[in-house]
């Protein structure tokens, strides 16, 4: 009531025109290199994911885990806290978007080690995956994870009215937030 007292006088606006044109067709590696003035190099590495209301999240959200998640996280073991260390830390990244998301997977590479080894064990791990999968501990892992973050998500109203915004806005069904 105090929302339409107070706002409800206000006429509707058109509806804004989505004309986003199609990104287009990535043929080939792009790499971008920025020189700034800043302690540690830091390498990523992002792919292309499919859109919003793909099936195809619920994997990659587990990978993200198995990949980024704590010290027992595999880009951790091979980067930070294996025989040889290169990197002070490492990230995993599931970006979700409407019409394309990303993938992403970096680390902060240690004072004197070389960025370039840091980008070669980045895309061997991800090829390792590709190649041979994961094991039935790591996805155990990952999936309470994933449960773990769905209940806590859904603690508060807001938690719940930002997920049922989100699944109408882009994944054009509130009752995705149901069978997630």
């Amino acid at each position: 009531q105090m929302v339409g007292k107070y706002f409800g006088w206000i006429p509707a606006g058109p509806t804004p025109p989505r004309n986003i044109p199609a990104e287009p067709e990535q043929t080939s590696p792009r790499f971008v290199e920025a020189d700034e003035a800043v302690p540690l190099a830091m390498i990523m590495i992002g792919y292309h994911i499919p859109p919003y209301k793909s099936d195809d999240h619920y994997a990659l959200d587990a990978l993200d885990k198995i990949l980024g998640n704590g010290d027992s996280g595999r880009l951790n073991r091979l980067l930070v806290n294996g025989d040889h260390p290169l990197c002070v830390n490492t990230q995993s990244m599931h970006w979700q978007a409407e019409d394309q998301g990303m993938f992403a997977v970096g680390g902060a590479v240690m004072a004197g080690k070389a960025p370039a080894k840091v980008r070669q064990v980045l895309i061997d791990a991800i090829a390792d995956v590709v190649k041979n999968g994961v094991s039935g501990d790591e996805l155990t892992k990952a999936k309470n994870f994933v449960k773990v973050e769905t209940v806590h998500g859904r603690e508060t109203v807001e938690d719940l009215a930002t997920q049922l915004g989100e699944e109408y806005i882009f994944g054009g069904d509130t009752n995705r937030v149901n069978t997630a």
